[in-house]
């Protein structure tokens, strides 16, 4: 990858000297950098493989639909995968900004909805990622950080997190069905913007394809939001054990990706939830014959 000054001079051939532009670090695979309050938005992978040809592709796509959100539109693109220039979309992310509850209840009507629009769509062809290829990466996202669990965790919370996700999880999923259908792929508080007048903007579909549309409420923290979204959509019950189960798992799910950043922080805060979670499904579990 190269340097920050490198791609701070690219980002300035295209577009000039006279703006104000921020980096950002926090991107798992690329490194961003914000231009003038988010007017603009660049993209540089952190490895090799990334490509951003799917996320072109998808956002040439969705901006042909009438989604009821706003969206990014491709500004800049390298034939050599070099870099991605996005028009972004006015506003602060949900990580940003505090929301009153009514404020969120409004913001959560127009994801549900839009979510609605965008799960409903028939004619694109993405790859699809069944409920079992998603289990199966979840399970050996566990597995990758078996030593950090072990270290601390007690025994009998190993036992539970891997009665969870090895036995009930699995087997709870798969009762209530796979339901695959367009999705945004990454719907978290980071990538959902909100402006002055409440108008939502989603940004980032480079994970986008055919996933079981439970996946697209699972990153949302707020349960304000996610119930108005859910309400929104005219979720039934069985898409609304999904999504808890899912909000219940992702702690552990995470912890891969955070454990590799060294995150201090942010790692004791999923610890603290995994806790809630294992707490929450002890008696579930034990039905289960998981042993004391």
């Amino acid at each position: 990858m190269r340097p920050i000054e490198e791609q701070l001079d690219i980002i300035k051939s295209l577009i000039g000297e006279n703006h104000k532009i921020k980096v950002k670090e926090d991107g798992f695979v690329s490194r961003g950098f914000v231009v003038d309050n988010g007017k603009l938005v660049f993209k540089f992978p952190r490895r090799a493989d990334v490509s951003y040809e799917t996320e072109i592709d998808n956002l040439n796509y969705i901006n042909s639909l009438k989604l009821g959100v706003n969206l990014q539109k491709v500004a800049y693109s390298s034939q050599s995968n070099e870099y991605l220039g996005i028009y972004g979309v006015i506003g602060n992310s949900l990580e940003e900004i505090n929301l009153s509850e009514e404020e969120q209840r409004v913001v959560g009507k127009q994801l549900g909805l839009f979510l609605k629009k965008l799960h409903q769509i028939k004619e694109h062809n993405g790859m699809p990622c069944t409920l079992k290829a998603e289990i199966e990466a979840w399970q050996n996202r566990v597995k990758f950080v078996n030593d950090f669990i072990t270290k601390t965790f007690s025994e009998r919370e190993q036992e539970i997190i891997t009665a969870l996700m090895f036995e009930y999880m699995p087997n709870k999923l798969n009762g209530l069905g796979e339901n695959l259908v367009f999705s945004h792929g990454d719907l978290g508080d980071g990538n959902v913007f909100v402006d002055d007048k409440l108008k939502v903007g989603v940004i980032d579909f480079n994970e986008s394809g055919l996933l079981d549309e439970a996946g697209d409420f699972m990153d949302i923290s707020s349960d304000i939001i996610r119930e108005e979204m859910l309400n929104a959509y005219g979720a039934t019950q069985d898409l609304r054990e999904k999504v808890e189960i899912r909000r219940d798992i992702r702690p552990l799910i995470v912890l891969k990706p955070y454990l590799t950043r060294n995150n201090p922080q942010v790692i004791n805060e999923l610890v603290g939830n995994i806790r809630q979670t294992l707490t929450k499904y002890e008696h579930f579990l034990d039905k289960e014959n998981v042993k004391r």
